[in-house]
């Protein structure tokens, strides 16, 4: 024997699947949007550095040749000490002015004077390299581009260094800025922002998705729950959605649902009382009579009059059993609709004499009216026989004595409409659309309707549908009842 091991499986929550998708959704299009604006502002940002920068180097090259032409003159003096003072404090001006760094050296490398940076460290230093013998002994011009190891922390610096001459090279002067136009700290501000604003759309978009789930949800949780009573056979119960939308459509059908399943499961408990009764009604009258005349107790001039309720009583058990067997037959599929050509006229005609001994009992006015004298539809004509003989016989049970049937037959275009209306009580608006149900009676005493089942119109109804045909009923109380069924035209 092989055991099978069955996954619990945890029901997951619709409410939370919205909230999810609502903050993933969220999220996703923060994230597009943030990188279509990063990649804007960083190509802006890194453009307006790349021009900022540009001009710092400018700016950095115009104070350079300022020192260096202020620094000729002290240079060129036969003193250097004399003068340090006065351009020692005209360097630091600059410095403070400017944001720079200044280092001022002799035609042997050696640092005279610095503005700016740490005095102690520098002065007496010697500058060696490839851009100090560019300077010195070519008189050019260098930048960060020739290495420059002047200044101890040259990161993110911008640096220029000349030389101090006329016709003779005296020095040179390496002045340094820094290479930072700001762009970094807006990059940073702006994530700062747009953080914040992302952290603030999902505090807002989880609460706004958990109030939308939850009125989405706590509906259907009560459907749920109401559905699950139904299946226990609690069919009273209703769903009050409360809302305007789809789940108010579905609330509505899941209740008429629920009616008629109320309804039907009390049709069905009342059918099996009718047939239990009208089973047993006759069968006794049957047995009852039978023995009266077997024993003698029925005298025998009475014999023939008792026997004909007997013949009645047996034609009341046929039609209960003839229209079991054809429900049986419409829901087993085994009923088979074969059209063909007929007279419908001719049709209505023969059934009209079929029920003259009931239309002559109770003095009825019967009308036929008809287009032509010979309607041919494309139909079953068995079946048809048995949908007219049901109405009509309907028709004439609940028409009032000396009442008035119509039947009328005409064309509609590829098709003939059969009206059958009959005057009387009708049927109120609120059953109208249950007499189409199996089992169902529009009167429920027994003793209105001594003979019905309320299998016919079921039975009508469902022989209409095999033949991809149409049947309505309207109907007004105390005025009439009409039923319509439509039919091919050969």
């Amino acid at each position: 024997m092989k055991w099978q091991r069955h996954k619990s499986t945890k029901r997951k929550s619709i409410s939370k699947r919205l909230l999810v998708a609502g903050c993933f959704t969220v999220i996703i299009s923060y994230v597009i949007a943030a990188v279509f604006l990063f990649s804007m502002l960083f190509s802006s940002t890194k453009e307006s550095n790349l021009k900022a920068i540009e001009v710092k180097k400018k700016l950095l090259l115009s104070n350079a040749n300022r020192i260096s032409e202020y620094s000729l003159d002290v240079f060129t003096a036969q003193s250097f000490s004399p003068n340090l003072k006065s351009y020692q404090r005209t360097l630091e001006i600059i410095s403070q002015s400017t944001d720079t760094s200044i280092i001022v050296f002799d035609k042997t490398g050696r640092i005279v004077t610095v503005a700016g940076l740490d005095y102690d460290s520098y002065i007496g230093n010697y500058l060696k390299g490839d851009y100090i013998d560019a300077i010195l002994k070519n008189g050019e011009t260098v930048s960060n581009d020739d290495a420059i190891d002047a200044f101890k922390e040259q990161e993110n610096m911008l640096i220029v260094g000349l030389p101090v001459s006329n016709t003779d090279i005296y020095g040179g002067v390496l002045i340094s800025t820094t290479a930072d136009v700001s762009g970094g700290k807006l990059l940073f501000e702006f994530f700062k922002q747009f953080s914040c604003s992302v952290g603030i759309s999902l505090v807002l978009t989880f609460v706004i998705f958990y109030i939308i789930s939850h009125k989405i949800t706590d509906p259907i949780k009560l459907i749920d729950n109401t559905v699950t009573e139904f299946s226990k056979g609690k069919f009273d119960l209703r769903v009050e959605c409360g809302t305007n939308d789809e789940l108010s459509s579905l609330c509505e059908n899941i209740n008429n649902m629920a009616t008629s399943i109320e309804n039907l499961e009390k049709m069905r408990s009342s059918f099996v009382s009718n047939v239990s009764h009208e089973l047993r009604t006759p069968m006794t009258s049957i047995t009852g009579f039978v023995e009266g005349i077997l024993d003698g107790t029925i005298p025998k001039e009475k014999e023939d009059e008792y026997l004909k309720i007997v013949l009645a009583e047996a034609k009341r058990l046929s039609r209960l059993v003839s229209d079991l067997l054809s429900i049986s037959r419409l829901e087993s599929g085994s009923f088979k609709i074969e059209k063909k050509n007929f007279d419908i006229c001719e049709l209505l005609r023969r059934e009209i004499i079929k029920f003259e001994t009931q239309i002559v009992k109770k003095n009825l006015n019967v009308e036929l009216e008809i287009e032509q004298d010979e309607m041919f539809v494309f139909a079953d004509s068995d079946a048809i026989i048995q949908v007219v003989t049901n109405i009509l016989g309907n028709a004439i049970k609940f028409t009032p004595q000396d009442g008035k049937i119509t039947i009328k037959a005409y064309y509609d275009a590829d098709r003939v409409k059969v009206e059958i209306a009959n005057t009387g009580e009708g049927i109120k608006k609120e059953k109208l659309k249950y007499i189409w149900d199996r089992f169902y009676k529009a009167d429920d005493s027994r003793n209105q309707n001594p003979e019905g089942t309320g299998l016919g119109l079921y039975i009508v109804k469902s022989i209409i549908n095999k033949s991809d045909e149409k049947i309505y009923a309207e109907s007004v109380e105390n005025e009439y009842t009409k039923f319509t069924f439509t039919l091919k035209k050969a």
